[in-house]
C-alpha cells in the first residue's frame, strides 16, 4: 500500500510531549516487546537520551532511534562516547528509507556532541556498515579460579554466608532497588582498560531484562556481585563497588570454592589472569578507534545498550 511520506515529521527529544512518548512506547511495544513504562519506572529515564523519530499524521510513532551518552574509561582516560540503541520501524513502514534518514540524523547529532566514537550492538552488522560502522571484536577472561583458603565445595549458592555478609538482592524489593542505586552512584569503574562509568539506568534495565543474573551483596566490601554460577563454575558479569576487589575475595564471600572463572570485562583490577577468549557480540564501532580497543576487552552485559 502507498505510503503519505509528505505529512510525516521528524522529531528529536521528545519524552516532555506525553502524547508523543506513549506513541513512541507502542512503537518499542511492537517491535522489541518492551514495557517502556515499567523499565523507566524501574531504573529511571537516562538523562542523557535523545530520542530521534518519525510520527504520521495521526500521531503514531513509525519509526524511532535513540542516542545516549557513553562514558568510558579507555586506559584509564575518560572519553565520552555515544550509544546507540532502540533502532525501529514499523513493519508496515520498513523499505521507505525511514531508517535510513534516521540514522543520518542521529549521526549527525553525534558528530557534533560527541568527542569520542559512536557505538552499537546488532546482530546484522551489514545494515549499519553503510554508515561507517565497523565490528568490535570483545573477548572474556577463562581460567583457573583463585584456590579460596577454608572454604568446602558446594552444590548450591547460598542465600547468606556463615557471617551473615552475603544478601541475595531482588529488584522486587524497594530497599534492594535503593541499594543497588547507591551503589551505582558511588561505583568505581570495573577496569583501568575499558569500562562503562555511570549507565545507571542501563544496568538497571539490563539486570530487569535477564534473570539469569544473580544480584548478591557482600557487606564487608561494599559490592554488588552479578554473577551467573554453578557448582564448579563462577561466570562474574560485573562488579558494582566503591573499590574493586580480588577475585579470591569476592570467591570468599560468595562462600565459593570453583574450578573455573570466566570474567565479562578486563580483569586488570581482581588481582588474577586468565587466558582471552573471543566472544563476540555484535558490538560495533564509527569514529575514532580508541588505542585501547587494540587489545582483549568487553563490555559486560549490564553495559549493554
Amino acid at each position: 500500500m502507498p505510503r503519505d511520506k509528505a505529512s510525516l515529521v521528524l522529531r528529536q527529544a521528545f519524552f516532555a510531549d506525553a502524547a508523543a512518548r506513549a506513541a513512541y512506547a507502542a512503537l518499542m511495544q511492537a517491535v522489541f516487546d518492551i514495557d517502556v513504562d515499567a523499565r523507566d519506572a524501574l531504573a529511571g529515564i537516562d538523562p542523557t537520551c535523545r530520542p530521534f523519530a518519525v510520527f504520521d499524521a495521526s500521531g503514531a510513532c513509525i519509526a524511532s532511534v535513540e542516542v545516549l551518552a557513553l562514558p568510558l574509561i579507555l586506559d584509564g582516560c575518560a572519553c565520552k562516547a555515544a550509544a546507540i540503541r532502540s533502532v525501529a520501524v514499523a513493519e508496515a513502514w520498513r523499505g521507505h528509507g525511514l531508517f535510513r534518514t534516521l540514522m543520518a540524523e542521529a549521526l549527525a547529532w553525534c558528530d557534533a556532541t560527541f568527542a569520542g566514537p559512536a557505538l552499537l550492538y546488532t546482530a546484522e552488522s551489514s545494515l549499519y556498515e553503510r554508515f561507517g560502522f565497523r565490528d568490535v571484536p570483545q573477548h572474556k577472561v577463562v581460567g583457573a579460579a583463585p584456590a579460596v583458603d577454608a572454604l568446602p565445595a558446594v552444590d548450591a549458592v547460598p542465600a547468606v554466608d556463615a557471617k551473615g555478609d552475603l544478601r541475595r538482592l531482588a529488584l522486587a524489593r524497594p530497599a534492594d532497588v535503593a541499594l543497588i542505586k547507591r551503589l551505582l552512584e558511588a561505583r568505581a569503574p570495573v577496569s583501568d582498560h575499558v569500562a562503562v562509568t555511570g549507565g545507571a539506568a542501563v544496568f538497571m534495565t539490563q539486570v530487569a531484562a535477564d534473570d539469569t543474573m544473580d544480584l548478591d551483596y557482600a557487606g564487608s566490601l561494599d559490592a554488588l556481585v552479578v554473577s551467573r554460577q554453578s557448582a564448579k563454575n563462577l561466570m562474574l558479569v560485573d562488579i558494582v563497588a566503591p573499590v574493586i576487589p580480588a577475585l579470591a575475595k569476592v570467591l570468599a564471600v560468595l562462600g565459593r570454592s570453583v574450578d573455573r572463572a570466566e570474567i565479562l570485562f578486563p580483569a586488570d583490577k581482581l588481582a588474577w589472569s586468565g587466558r582471552v577468549k573471543r566472544d563476540d557480540t555484535g558490538l560495533m564501532i564509527r569514529g575514532p578507534w580508541p588505542a585501547a580497543l587494540n587489545r582483549p576487552f568487553m563490555l559486560p552485559p549490564t553495559a549493554g545498550f
